[in-house]
């Protein structure tokens, strides 16, 4: 290699190579473990709280039907459901809107981990649940909830599951 009069000879790492190839090498490595990262991410590798459930329940009116499940949760909030853009959330042309939406959340008790649920209900399904109350959800399938009801005030826990396996939310 020619070098010019007044320049620097070319600097080499310990391996030999020229500090600028080494660099690059260095670049693309980290470039891809930012790829692989980004992508792991992506694919639910990240998420920091796997153990915990989150249950998103869709309103359904029971129509006579028995639910599968019965779960036991306290009310954490209580808010007015969004009406999307442009007001699409109140049009009654479109069938998953319903009338009044609010959006219930909280935790759920009996279950492993940190269980929550939400729920989207018309308000007057609500009835006289209010935040901190224990309730009573009725789940047909995986995600249909099609009864919400308060639990009475003042039980235990074994009470509260007694409670529970006795309420009957299809009964008029």
């Amino acid at each position: 290699m020619l070098e010019m009069p007044g320049s620097f000879p070319a600097q080499k790492t310990s391996e030999g190579l020229p500090i600028r190839q080494e660099m690059r090498f260095m670049k693309q490595g980290c470039r891809m473990l930012s790829w692989a990262v980004l992508a792991m991410c992506f694919l639910g590798g990240c998420n920091p709280v796997q153990d915990d459930a989150k249950y998103e329940l869709r309103w359904e009116w029971p129509a006579g039907r028995q639910p599968e499940k019965k779960l036991l949760g306290v009310v954490d909030r209580i808010e007015k459901q969004g009406d999307g853009l442009f007001g699409v959330g109140r049009s009654p042309s479109i069938a998953e809107n319903l009338p009044d939406a609010t959006r219930v959340s909280g935790r759920l008790i009996g279950l492993p981990g940190n269980a929550v649920f939400s729920l989207v209900l018309p308000k007057l399904e609500l009835g006289d649940i209010a935040k901190h109350d224990k309730v009573g959800l009725a789940i047909i399938g995986e995600s249909a909830c099609v009864c919400i009801t308060k639990a009475p005030d003042g039980l235990d826990d074994e009470a509260l599951r007694a409670w529970l396996k006795a309420w009957d939310c299809v009964a008029p």
